[in-house]
């Protein structure tokens, strides 16, 4: 990757010759495409795992996909995939759709990938902040607003050690 991501897929084919693919070389792959916006590499990719090669899509692939949809913008696209892929999503595959939110300002799928990661575990503070950051530039005063005062609340039942080390 770093810098390279678009020779990925060249590097791949060629390996492909002489290798058979592995989980981990799809979570690579589809990393890099993802970084590199190279969409349609991406889903050729994952759609040739199992077909091609009998890999089964993993959460760490499908976290990949989702993450690879929003980089492109294809936020849509990416809540669809959610819905459509047959293992369960987890906070890996939300944190990937929330990410690309913040990059696009999109409330509405904000707000569905939040509510999936507060339910998955709401003492993380750091999806509040995202939430938070976003209802501003959207013109959500008030929502951010209410969002600040739960994350108030949140921290105050998260006594972490550097909150103790602190006092």
């Amino acid at each position: 990757m770093h810098g390279w991501g678009r020779e990925a897929p060249n590097l791949f084919d060629q390996m492909k010759a002489s290798v058979k693919p592995d989980h981990i070389t799809f979570v690579s792959i589809l990393s890099a495409c993802s970084h590199s916006g190279l969409v349609a590499g991406g889903w050729e990719c994952f759609n040739s795992m199992a077909t091609d090669f009998g890999v089964t899509p993993r959460p760490e692939h499908c976290a990949c996909m989702v993450d690879l949809l929003g980089r492109g913008g294809k936020l849509d696209e990416a809540c669809d995939f959610i819905e459509r892929m047959p293992i369960g999503s987890n906070a890996a595959i939300w944190g990937a759709l929330l990410g690309a939110c913040r990059t696009h300002l999109n409330v509405d799928i904000t707000e569905i990938a939040a509510r999936a990661l507060f339910d998955l575990d709401p003492r993380i503070l750091g999806r509040y902040v995202i939430l938070y950051n976003i209802y501003p530039f959207t013109g959500k005063r008030e929502e951010a607003y209410t969002i600040r005062t739960l994350m108030n609340k949140r921290r105050g039942e998260n006594n972490c050690w550097i909150d103790s080390y602190r006092d």
